[in-house]
């Protein structure tokens, strides 16, 4: 009878900032994996928020765990509030005018109501940017992912994508 190959989980959560904090756990573990000939520990993924951008980045460097949670790092000590949302006079009034204006007409303006007073679109492009999204799908197609999952929310439009 042949033996069962072993899946280990990892799950991130959300939370903005805990996101630095899970890099410094995924380091440790890939020192402690490195040390004992490892390459990947992980053959499923998960993450949401925060944690879905560290989920990824880490399924998209599964074939290279040390090395990606090194590079992830140097992502995190990179981020900044304008690669996240425009900080900008400009930015911030119309999006914070368009925030007053869509709840004072009780969503009679447009059918979606405002959720946030940020414009977030520099964290997508960070995102695109810093993530090698077919490397996700190569590291499943070969073994060494099993599966990955992650969920995060549309702060325009509130609704969850997964």
């Amino acid at each position: 009878m042949s033996k069962k190959k072993i899946k280990r989980g990892l799950v991130l959560t959300g939370g903005g900032a805990r996101g630095a904090y899970q890099v410094g756990a995924l380091i440790a573990i890939a020192e402690i994996c490195k040390d004992l000939n490892i390459d990947n520990p992980f053959q499923v993924i998960s993450g949401s928020s925060a944690g879905a951008i560290n989920s990824m980045f880490m399924a998209a460097n599964a074939h290279r765990f040390h090395d990606g949670a090194k590079q992830l790092k140097s992502l995190w000590e990179e981020m900044y509030v304008n690669n996240i949302y425009k900080s900008n006079f400009t930015s911030l009034m119309k999006t914070g005018f368009r925030f007053i204006l869509e709840l004072s007409l009780g969503g009679l303006y447009k059918k979606k109501q405002a959720r946030a007073l940020l414009d977030t679109s520099p964290l997508k492009g960070l995102i695109e940017k810093n993530i090698n999204f077919s490397n996700v799908q190569k590291n499943i197609d070969s073994g060494i992912l099993h599966g990955v999952s992650v969920t995060a929310m549309n702060y325009t439009t509130g609704n969850s994508r997964i």
